[in-house]
């Protein structure tokens, strides 16, 4: 019997294999799934493949998937023992030309787990979008600004998970929010001089970490 926990979380209990069905671990998960969520296309990762077997025997084959839909696919993100009580959690990024704010949410009851914000340290660099821009087209500039970016909210993100009592495996997706100089700097994309169009118009940046 399936059963939904919340939009992100599948609880999953599947029969066990036979000598009369031996179909393969991620096949019999992945058909189970699909049943379910009534979708055709379900991505796995291959580190999440290496763990299959080991935690389908040892929950006796019932198991709690972490999912993400992106667009007309599911991600398979994380998958444990039907007992696993540690928390799901989400992180959403707030990311300001000036102040980044981090928002950490529990993905299986919605709540708000923590809050908090620095400031933008590519300030260092350029107070607004445009010294950034022109920068960001100096040699090395561009490396510069995505390391900025990278380095704190990777200090920020630490620190939220330390003061909650969270692992940075508890983070299974990110969403990241930011005007198109920001989104850019951080992909490590530079937009061209003037008059400045974007490499692109929309970039997907809410997906499954990798941890």
């Amino acid at each position: 019997m399936n059963t939904t926990d919340s939009p992100w979380i599948r609880t999953v209990s599947l029969p066990l294999p036979t000598l009369q069905d031996n179909t393969a671990d991620a096949d019999r998960l992945i058909n189970a799934l699909k049943s379910q969520l009534k979708t055709t296309a379900i991505d796995v990762d291959v580190e999440l493949l290496r763990r299959l077997p080991s935690v389908l025997r040892n929950g006796d084959y019932k198991i709690r998937c972490i999912l993400l839909k992106d667009r007309q696919k599911w991600i398979l993100m994380g998958l444990s023992k039907l007992d696993d009580t540690s928390t799901v959690a989400g992180l959403a990024v707030d990311l300001g030309t000036t102040r980044v704010v981090l928002r950490l949410l529990d993905l299986e009851t919605g709540r708000t787990i923590a809050e908090s914000a620095f400031d933008n340290p590519q300030e260092s660099v350029g107070p607004d979008v445009l010294a950034r821009i022109h920068f960001a087209d100096q040699p090395g500039g561009l490396e510069k600004l995505n390391e900025l970016i990278i380095n704190g909210l990777n200090q920020a993100i630490g620190n939220i998970c330390t003061e909650n009592g969270l692992e940075l495996q508890n983070i299974y997706a990110l969403s990241l929010a930011g005007n198109t100089t920001m989104t850019h700097l951080f992909m490590g994309l530079s937009i061209p001089a003037r008059p400045y169009p974007s490499v692109c118009c929309r970039i997907y940046l809410s997906s499954g970490i990798k941890h």
